[in-house]
């Protein structure tokens, strides 16, 4: 009788514990429910179509930066060999940039967040998709990217490029990999081959180093 009462005493402690691990686990849940769906409900908001925007320099109407998209979404990454979901990433398709040569100062990859998704969130990821960014009144495109990855945070150094073709002084550069600096003069781009580092800049449209990188 000792050893049932005990059994069943132990069974009651199990199962209350068991409850409020349910109940802690529904209470974690329903925050990340609920941080969750802000995050979504704030993407929703920079969903849009054939999305164009001009910029201007303060006292000018000549326009600085042109931005042209076929279409911002939510998209979402997956990790792992399961497609594990994680937090949706705006994804601007098709983005076209036409920067102006009095516009050589404005931080144009910064623009991209404030101006043409400016309700994401300041964490929030943003993938260019598509890339083309121009010398107005040039057509051509000097830089050209599959994709182009800023970085979540504010205080970034650089955003990834992927899939890149420079145009430098009438030549083609393709590289596979590389970083569109974000500190110091807009529209720099680096990358490593064959043991030197290469920058190459938007402005000029010309590759301003071939070094060895200091060890």
């Amino acid at each position: 009788m000792a050893t049932d009462a005990f059994v069943a005493q132990t069974s009651k402690c199990r199962t209350r514990s068991v409850r409020w691990w349910s109940v802690l686990f529904c209470a974690a849940s329903l925050g990340l429910v609920t941080d969750y769906c802000q995050a979504a409900a704030d993407f929703r908001l920079s969903e849009g179509r054939k999305v164009r925007m001009t910029l201007y320099a303060k006292g000018s109407l000549t326009p600085a930066i042109t931005m042209a998209a076929d279409r911002i979404f939510t998209d979402r990454h997956h990790l792992g060999f399961f497609k594990v979901r994680v937090m949706p990433v705006v994804v601007v398709e098709g983005l076209r940039l036409g920067i102006a040569p009095s516009a050589t100062n404005l931080d144009w990859p910064a623009s991209i967040r404030s101006k043409l998704v400016p309700v994401a969130r300041a964490t929030s990821q943003i993938e260019c998709r598509n890339l083309q960014v121009g010398w107005l009144p040039e057509t051509q495109p000097r830089l050209e990217a599959r994709r182009l990855l800023l970085p979540s945070s504010a205080k970034g150094t650089y955003a990834v490029l992927e899939d890149v073709t420079l145009h430098s002084g009438g030549e083609v550069v393709r590289v596979p990999h590389a970083r569109l600096l974000l500190e110091g003069q807009p529209g720099r781009v680096a990358w490593e081959a064959q043991g030197a580092a290469f920058q190459w800049d938007l402005s000029t449209a010309q590759v301003l180093t071939s070094a060895k990188p200091s060890s």
